[in-house]
């Protein structure tokens, strides 16, 4: 009967979820979706063949290792639903949390049953599986997972997090075979060893399940050896699966420093800056889990100041000291504070990728989407011993009064959240007001206000957040792009300090993913509408002149820069042996870039001779792209012999 009940228990969460997160369902496709799903023509699947498959998990361009099972997600959804419709890439996500949600109950179960069994805490005795619903409604149903769960780029965090939870499932169940010796841990092992595999094509921080598996090992089983086949299996797991692999990331970095320097090199920040910031990150990140507050997520948080020193701010050497404090305490108090200890370290485990050394971006909200899990389980365990100087006759309906009240505000939370992600203009002014400080927040505002506003009877408030971003953001140009645009719009002269403005930044700062975006719109709008008077050629040959001659963008990304001439010399002066020149140029720099390849299409259709256009397919053909992508040299050779 009790079994019946958590079921029937489970299945309320699970509709509450629903429930609470179909609320954004109606939103759109939003900034890296752009380029990772929408401007990616192998995922839009027309057969479901092998090649096809294959042609689509090759096309990611996130990550080191394109992240292919994600990828094919996406071109999953796409042929299964025929259209680039964000309705139902939505709903695959909130399907794949309703069922990450199904292994956090299974896991929290498991850890809770084995640590109570071998704990010497009589004070600690949960009913193992009430406590783990308990735990996995507050991770499902919390509002700080709208951002993940909804923007849709980021199936990639919650694919990695599902295969690292079922890799630690079953590394809980090869131990317990072992210890029972039972066969099955061969079968378990295998399992866990393709979840981890897979994981990591899916995103690649999976690697960091390891780290968990060790956190878990470290509390529930002690490295405890019973058997030789027990000693042999952690030999091998620990010594080959991480410690070995440890250390050749140590080797390679400490002999290659590059791959993380180079990350750096289109950054406003360094790896020095970049760490002391990131100490006070994980206060802000356990503030957000343990304090939700609707208001202070958001899209973008570039609102957050950067560390330059240990006292500045001051509050940077307090969050070091404090980090340190509770890690020690941690270490020293290990037995006596067990699952909180064990929690703690769960969420620091899963900030070592993301909020350390590697040039990302400084903050983002779904690096908490499994790491949450740490901290919603220690507070948990910290919650129930509280309660545990309750009278008895009352401690059953104070625990149950408690813990559904937190999950009614958490999903009453999530639900007034994901309502906001379902319009993209009420988001965005929601984000101004909220973060007034964010130039992005200020920038996306402006666009959605252009949007769903006519510019002209709008132009004041477009303009003034548009100047405010640029304003906030002084290395930046979305800013001043928007301002272009909207001056091009309203068929307003452009100010020459403005182009000015733009043309020193262009020269100066380090090139963001998003410049790319800014100035191919500019080249596409210039094309499609004549922008003459109020912004010439000549004004963007200026600027194109400004973001190619940039040494930082000639050192990291010289092909972006390069593309951008392409198309500017095809489209606007129609110089096409300049652009076939450079394109050469480009594949023997990147033979692997998709947008060199689709270049070529454009000059083939403005006419070059035989000669030439055999001379382009060859070296398609020949490259690394050519041999993983035989659609696109299929769809090429026909195109030719066709003219």
């Amino acid at each position: 009967m009790r079994g019946q009940v958590i079921i029937l228990a489970y299945v309320v969460v699970c509709a509450a979820i629903v429930f609470c997160y179909s609320a954004g369902v109606p939103g759109s496709f939003l900034f890296d979706d752009i380029s990772n799903i929408i401007n990616v023509p192998a995922l839009h699947l027309d057969e479901l063949t092998l090649v096809a498959i294959k042609e689509a998990a090759l096309s990611g361009n996130s990550g080191i290792l394109k992240r292919p099972v994600s990828v094919v997600t996406f071109a999953l959804n796409y042929y299964f639903s025929g259209q680039l419709d964000p309705y139902w890439f939505k709903w695959t996500n909130i399907l794949i949390h309703v069922f990450n949600s199904a292994l956090v109950y299974h896991l929290v179960e498991r850890i809770v049953r084995l640590y109570t069994a071998n704990s010497e805490l009589s004070f600690f005795k949960p009913d193992a599986r009430k406590f783990a619903l308990v735990v996995a409604a507050l991770w499902a149903l919390h509002p700080l997972h709208v951002s993940t769960v909804l923007y849709i780029v980021q199936r990639m965090t919650m694919l990695s997090a599902t295969f690292s939870l079922i890799a630690m499932i079953m590394y809980l169940k090869t131990r317990i075979a072992l210890i029972q010796g039972d066969t099955k841990y061969l079968g378990y092992m295998v399992a866990m060893a393709a979840a981890i595999i897979l994981g990591i094509f899916s995103k690649e921080n999976a690697a960091l399940t390891a780290l968990y598996i060790v956190a878990i090992e470290g509390f529930l089983f002690r490295f405890s050896i019973r058997s030789v086949v027990e000693k042999r299996f952690i030999y091998g797991f620990f010594g080959i699966g991480i410690i070995f692999p440890a250390a050749l990331v140590l080797l390679y970095t400490a002999l290659f420093p590059e791959w993380i320097l180079d990350g750096y090199a289109n950054r406003e920040f360094t790896v020095y800056e970049r760490l002391l910031t990131q100490a006070r990150m994980i206060w802000e990140y356990v503030q957000w889990i343990l304090l939700p507050n609707v208001s202070s997520y958001a899209m973008h948080h570039d609102d957050i100041a950067l560390s330059r020193g240990f006292f500045n701010p001051v509050s940077t050497i307090w969050a070091i000291l404090g980090l340190l404090a509770v890690v020690c305490s941690c270490f020293w108090y290990w037995k006596k504070l067990g699952l909180v200890a064990f929690g703690v370290f769960f969420f620091l485990v899963g900030h070592i990728m993301e909020s350390t050394v590697i040039g990302l971006e400084l903050v983002f909200e779904h690096r908490n989407y499994l790491p949450s899990l740490g901290l919603i389980l220690a507070a948990s365990v910290a919650v129930y011993r509280i309660f545990q100087m309750v009278p008895t006759e009352s401690y059953r309906f104070c625990c149950s009064l408690v813990a559904g009240g937190i999950i009614l505000v958490l999903s009453f939370s999530t639900f007034v959240r994901a309502d906001k992600w379902s319009d993209p203009f009420y988001s965005s002014l929601v984000d101004v007001e909220n973060h007034p400080y964010s130039a992005r927040a200020h920038h996306t505002y402006a666009v959605n206000l252009m949007l769903n506003t006519s510019p002209g009877e709008s132009y004041d408030r477009i303009n003034r957040s548009f100047l405010r971003a640029a304003e906030l953001d002084p290395s930046g140009v979305g800013g001043l792009y928007g301002k272009v645009l909207l001056d091009i719009s309203t068929k307003k002269m452009i100010a020459p300090e403005l182009i000015e403005e733009f043309e020193r930044r262009l020269s100066v700062t380090a090139y963001r993913a998003e410049t790319i975006h800014f100035l191919n719109d500019l080249i596409v709008q210039c094309e499609v509408n004549d922008c003459a008077p109020y912004f010439t050629d000549s004004d963007l040959r200026r600027l194109l002149t400004a973001a190619r001659n940039n040494p930082k963008n000639r050192k990291v990304r010289p092909v972006d820069s390069m593309l951008l001439w392409v198309r500017y010399l095809i489209t606007h002066e129609g110089n096409i042996e300049e652009a076939y020149a450079i394109l050469k140029e480009g594949i023997a720099i990147n033979p692997e870039n998709p947008a060199i390849n689709s270049y070529l299409l454009e000059i083939y259709a403005l006419g070059k001779t035989e000669e030439e256009r055999q001379q382009l397919l060859e070296m398609v053909v020949n490259s690394e792209f050519g041999r993983r992508n035989p659609s696109f040299v299929e769809r090429l050779e026909s195109r030719i012999t066709s003219e």
